[in-house]
């Protein structure tokens, strides 16, 4: 029988630290660990790539700042938007339905 993380923690055995939860961990629990975070990474790198592209746009383009902080604004408001979005029809008609 294989043991959880409680028990392990419970039975005393084992290392201490902040990174002692991982040890017991399986290895399928150990790859849902790792594609969330990698997952999570690239969430973010579409915010990060904007932060990069908007000096070369007002260079090249010749925009003002306050043109650039409003193409960052929308950017991220379209996109709290299609995830309301996708969320509320994945729940209504199923993640597969929606992603098709």
């Amino acid at each position: 029988m294989e043991k959880t993380m409680t028990d392990h923690v419970l039975s005393g055995s084992g290392r201490t630290g902040p990174f002692s939860w991982y040890g017991p961990l399986s290895k399928n629990e150990k790859r849902t660990f790792w594609s969330c975070k990698i997952g999570y990474a690239l969430d973010g790198m579409d915010t990060q790539m904007l932060s990069f592209v908007i000096p070369t746009l007002i260079a090249t383009w010749g925009i003002s700042k306050g043109d650039a902080g409003m193409i960052g604004t929308c950017t991220l408001l379209a996109s709290a938007a299609g995830g309301w979005v996708a969320g509320i029809l994945s729940d209504r008609i199923g993640r597969v339905r929606t992603c098709n």
